[in-house]
């Protein structure tokens, strides 16, 4: 581990910070907009640039990992469900179970003030939704809605049934759409 992170069980932990990172990010922003003045917001070793989206669990974050020099994408659970580790950890080792090309990747789990957070793969696109709304060939919608069966019987191989797929699940990035949002994921 670089920086101030250390090992601690089954995740990594990101001390020393101290206040929720989404009001920390909203703060120096804040504070950007104002005064002029710029401050860096981190989790752990990872830049935090901003907002990517939000549902009804959380909020996603991106950012950017200076130690492996790439984009990441970050899942914090709503306020009112951070007692529910457990189940931001469940995601996670449903995710770690998976590897392919139309399935969101993720890279690591990290632990700031007793709040646990998803690092990911940031996928620049757009939810199946607003990939729709113009008027498409239909061999290119349906070239696109095989990748998401496979992605979909990839993750049914590993006895892992999404729950939740719906347009807004799905990002579409050149053509390459990524299954996201495994949340509500059962294994059988």
């Amino acid at each position: 581990m670089v920086g101030n992170s250390k090992e601690t069980g089954s995740f990594r932990s990101a001390r020393p910070c101290s206040g929720d990172v989404l009001d920390r990010l909203l703060a120096a922003n804040l504070r950007k907009t104002l005064f002029g003045t710029h401050q860096e917001t981190r989790l752990g070793r990872l830049r935090l640039d901003g907002p990517l989206g939000s549902g009804g669990m959380g909020t996603v974050l991106a950012a950017f990992d200076p130690v492996l020099d790439r984009p990441v994408a970050i899942k914090m659970l709503r306020a009112y469900l951070i007692d529910d580790k457990e189940q931001l950890l469940r995601e996670a080792r449903v995710l770690a179970k998976l590897d392919h090309p139309n399935i969101v990747s993720i890279y690591d789990v990290v632990e700031d003030d007793d709040r646990l957070y998803l690092v990911m793969e940031q996928i620049q696109g757009c939810d199946l939704r607003t990939w729709m709304q113009p008027q498409r060939d239909w061999q290119e919608v349906v070239a696109l809605f095989i990748q998401i069966g496979r992605g979909l019987a990839s993750a049914h191989r590993q006895q892992i049934i999404h729950g939740d797929v719906k347009p807004e699940n799905i990002i579409v990035n050149e053509n390459r759409p990524r299954l996201i949002d495994f949340g509500l994921a059962s294994e059988h």
